[in-house]
Order: structure tokens, then sequence, then C-alpha cells
């Protein structure tokens, strides 16, 4: 049986090593430090959002939707190939900034994430898909696929027009915007949807829908 609670963990565990990044940002103004400020921040971003937040959330997902099925080998394989990319971020950021490896494996983040989203459309049971928690999921989950398109984006602008393009911070800026605004924030609303639901106190698909 997978363990959840290691998962949970583990995305605590992502939570200390943001947070501590932070503090080392925090730390410039008054300390003289060795290492490159911007490579911190994109370490930091990284591993705030797609360690921390992304892994809390997805075992939540897992737990609630998934959690009774025998599905543990396969989601145990997202999990690990997912810490794979995670580390390799975290190894490479701090030294690198965006390079070859940190761009690696980012990029194999994102495969990570329509791994997840796959796995979680295929097998959702047919008695909770017409729950409004799981349509707020849905919805969280294709705008977690939606603002890939802004790291997908980075690449070709920064071949074409440059880094210091407008369009190279509308990607970011339309990557984050459906990370936050979309992603997360359905994804919290889905989970207090799915509490509501068990607590019979549901609202009508109608209403709802409406």
């Amino acid at each position: 049986m997978t363990d959840l609670k290691l998962h949970t963990k583990t995305a605590l565990a992502y939570f200390i090593v943001a947070a501590t990044l932070g503090v080392v940002l925090r730390s410039f103004p008054v300390i003289e430090m060795h290492i490159a400020y911007k490579f911190i921040v994109h370490t930091h971003s990284h591993i705030a959002l797609l360690g921390w937040v992304y892994l809390a959330l997805t075992t939540l997902l897992y737990k609630l939707y998934l959690g009774k099925l025998d599905l543990d080998r396969k989601y145990r394989n997202i999990f690990w190939y997912t810490q794979v990319t995670l580390v390799g971020m975290l190894l490479t950021f701090p030294f690198t900034g965006y390079a070859l490896f940190s761009i690696i494996f980012s990029t194999l983040f994102l495969f990570a994430s329509y791994w997840f989203t796959w796995f979680f459309f295929k097998n959702v049971p047919k008695i909770l898909k017409t729950s409004n928690s799981h349509r707020c999921m849905v919805a969280a989950l294709w705008y977690l696929v939606v603002s890939s398109l802004g790291p997908w984006a980075l690449g070709a602008i920064m071949n074409t027009l440059g880094a210091e393009s407008i369009w190279y911070r509308l990607a970011i800026y339309f990557y984050l915007h459906f990370l936050y605004n979309g992603w997360m924030i359905m994804a919290l609303v889905g989970i207090l949807f799915y509490i509501m639901e068990r607590q019979q106190f549901a609202i009508s698909s109608s209403k709802f829908l409406k």
C-alpha cells in the first residue's frame, strides 16, 4: 500500500527547503554570499510551486479520489518519477540557473504533470464524476496543463526574440497566472467542495453550473 504519509512528509520537506531558500534570499542585502541571487530565486520558485504545492495537492487528489482503488504501483511510479525531476532541479538551478540540465529536469516535470493528469482522469470512479468537487478538480488539472504552454513557449521566444522581449515575460506571466489562479485555486476549491459533500452539505448541480 502506498505510504501517503511519506508523500505528505516529502511535500513538507520541500516546503522547508523553499522556506530556507527564502531566508537566504532575504539575507543577501546584509550577508555577503558567493552565490548568484538570480539562481537562488529560480530554485526557490520551482521548489515552492512544483515541490511543495504541487506535491501536496496531487497527494490529496490521490487520497480523496483514488486512494481506495488498486492503483498504488502506478501512482508510486508517477510519484518517484516526479521526485527525480524535482531533485534534479534542486541540484542544478542553484549552480547554473536556466541552463541545459535545469531545463531538462523542468521539462521532464511537465511530462510528470501530464502523466498525473491522465492518470487521474482515467481512474476516477464514475460515481464521483458527477460531483461538483470533481468538476472543480477537472478544471484545475486542465488549467495545470494549459499553464504549461508558457514554459513550452519560452524556448521558442528565447531562440527568436531573446530574453529581453516582452513576449518572454508574457509567457512567464501566462504560466504563473494559470498555475496560481487556475490549478492551485481550483484544486483548493475542489477539496473544499469534497469536504462539504462528505458532510452532506452539497450544492445542487443545477445551481453549481449556473
